[in-house]
């Protein structure tokens, strides 16, 4: 099997997975029934992410993601909300030589304004990847983490797209740390 397909072959696989946990996971309210549990899954989706100029240039990230709601809000008079979130991803890291698994459970917060559809997130998730040494790149050690900051726009009340920012290095765990600046975009299905 070529490269090419086998990173398609893995997305594909991802997003079965994690779209079928979703559905078997998500509990929507129905009316005159008691509201959904307060942890809940909340979306799940792709990812593909080409990167920020300069040597990261030739990295691309593609994944499939699952989005947990947690059990706080807190909403403010002036119309703003903010919501906790949880993340898993699973993917395929690759340099255009080479190709590897990334992978990322963390915490995230989303900001939201009274009914729009337009939403601020932003996250830190522990990251392992494997390999760590590519070609073009050694990241220095499996142990990575990724921050990043995201505005995602629910489209219709189940469709959502989404424009990512993120950085992923080792925190300085081990040596080299080169780092990796993706900017990522998404499609994903709300629960």
């Amino acid at each position: 099997m070529s490269k090419p397909m086998h990173k398609q072959l893995i997305l594909a696989i991802g997003i079965f997975v994690l779209g079928t946990m979703g559905r078997v996971l998500a509990d929507e309210a129905v009316p005159g029934e008691e509201p959904p549990p307060a942890f809940r899954v909340a979306a799940t989706g792709a990812r593909f992410g080409l990167g920020v100029s300069g040597h990261g240039a030739a990295f691309h990230q593609s994944e499939a993601y699952l989005k947990f709601q947690l059990p706080w809000s807190w909403k403010y008079d002036s119309g703003f909300r903010l919501e906790p979130t949880a993340e898993i991803s699973c993917g395929c890291l690759w340099d255009g030589h080479d190709q590897g698994v990334v992978a990322a459970l963390g915490p995230g917060l989303r900001v939201g304004y009274k009914k729009l559809p337009l939403f601020l997130e932003g996250g830190i998730n522990p990251t392992v990847i494997s390999p760590y040494q590519y070609p073009t790149r050694n990241f220095g050690c499996n142990m990575q983490f990724t921050s990043y900051l995201s505005v995602r726009w629910d489209v219709m009340p189940r469709v959502q797209v989404g424009y990512r920012y993120q950085h992923m290095s080792n925190a300085s765990l081990a040596q080299p740390n080169p780092g990796l600046n993706l900017h990522m975009f998404s499609l994903g299905w709300n629960f």
